[in-house]
């Protein structure tokens, strides 16, 4: 069946099974296939193994809703290249054809399970957990527990650990994933959460019980107290933001840092890019490729994040010459952690000028 692929699907209702097939059609369609086998459950991996072999090619749309034990995707994708079948993860947007970068992915994601449910009590609805691409409880939790990990120790390789921190800005913190075990990881100190989502920063605020919780505008000036945060960290914002609106937030970002601070946020760097131009459902034109190149920072309009959150969202990728000479204006970048962060990205320490 060479023309067919088969999909393994485990739907929390109606909605979500139909978004589930329509996101393995596009990945299907896109290796020039149909979607001819459906596996339903969470329990049906020889049945979807088998399908998957029968097939050449096996997709899954929703990872932690039929895998949900740590290692088990790497066992699978391992499973798929020893047989030499074709497996796609479009949660993760890993492709099995996309080499070592897919192993490590799944490697790191085997060493940080699911903390206790106790620790992230309560748990924020559904609605806003989805804003953050992250829709059950199990993968919400892991997630935002792996991700601090992965920030404290760039932090930590410099000696700044969270823990040593008095006073940390979470900047761009949603719905808390990753403010509930920043918490835990410096539990002395005062933790401010800010977004420019109103509706999960007041969640935060009346659940969490930090310092602040701040609803931010999608440009400063902020109500942020100046000279106020020995530790920034930040997930994914600057993956998402043009030239200008990156500027506008290092400005401000450089204002409300101490001066001895320490910043850790995350950047589409080289390997990021490499990334985006093998996902399964992306489709990164060479033009961006080669702007990056040329200009250190691109922009890819055709994402579709603009449709889902607010005019210029967008795709940003950048070389690690940018962040150094064009970050350098406030900043010293003292380190740059490569695919550091979850699931692709660079993580950029840096402390003010």
């Amino acid at each position: 069946m060479p023309d067919h692929a088969a999909t393994w699907i485990m739907p929390s209702d109606e909605t979500d099974r139909g978004n589930q097939l329509g996101a393995a059609n596009v990945a299907a369609e896109r290796a020039g296939r149909l979607v001819a086998t459906i596996v339903e459950g969470g329990g049906e991996r020889e049945v979807a193994v088998t399908a998957g072999r029968e097939t050449g090619l096996l997709i899954l749309p929703e990872l932690h809703q039929v895998l949900p034990e740590p290692g088990s995707a790497l066992e699978l994708l391992q499973q798929a290249r020893t047989e030499d079948w074709r497996l796609m993860l479009l949660s993760l947007g890993i492709d099995s054809d996309s080499g070592d970068v897919a192993e490590q992915i799944l490697g790191r994601g085997k060493e940080h399970p699911s903390p206790p449910p106790e620790v992230a009590s309560p748990m924020p609805p559904a609605a806003l957990r989805r804003r953050v691409s992250v829709g059950t409880e199990d993968a919400f939790l892991s997630s935002g527990a792996f991700h601090v990990d992965l920030y404290d120790a760039s932090l930590t390789a410099v000696g700044a650990p969270l823990a040593a921190a008095t006073d940390i800005l979470d900047w761009g913190a949603g719905c808390g994933r990753m403010t509930i075990f920043i918490k835990e990881k410096a539990p002395g100190a005062r933790i401010t959460a800010a977004d420019t989502d109103p509706e999960a920063i007041a969640w935060i605020g009346e659940n969490l019980g930090l310092a602040a919780a701040v609803a931010l505008p999608l440009l400063p000036p902020t109500e942020l107290p100046g000279d106020a945060f020995d530790r920034v960290v930040g997930h994914s914002i600057f993956t998402h933001l043009e030239v200008e609106p990156q500027d506008r937030w290092l400005e401000e970002l450089a204002r409300v840092a101490r001066p001895d601070a320490y910043l850790a946020v995350s950047f589409n760097g080289p390997i990021s890019l490499r990334w985006h131009r093998g996902h399964p459902l992306a489709a990164v034109p060479e033009s961006v490729a080669e702007e990056t190149e040329r200009e250190g920072i691109a922009i890819w309009r055709g994402d579709g994040w603009e449709e889902e959150f607010y005019e210029g969202y967008h795709t940003t990728f950048h070389t690690h010459e940018y962040i150094r000479d064009h970050w350098g204006q406030w900043f010293d970048v003292v380190a740059i952690d490569e695919a550091a962060a979850a699931p692709i990205q660079d993580i950029a320490v840096l402390r003010p000028r």
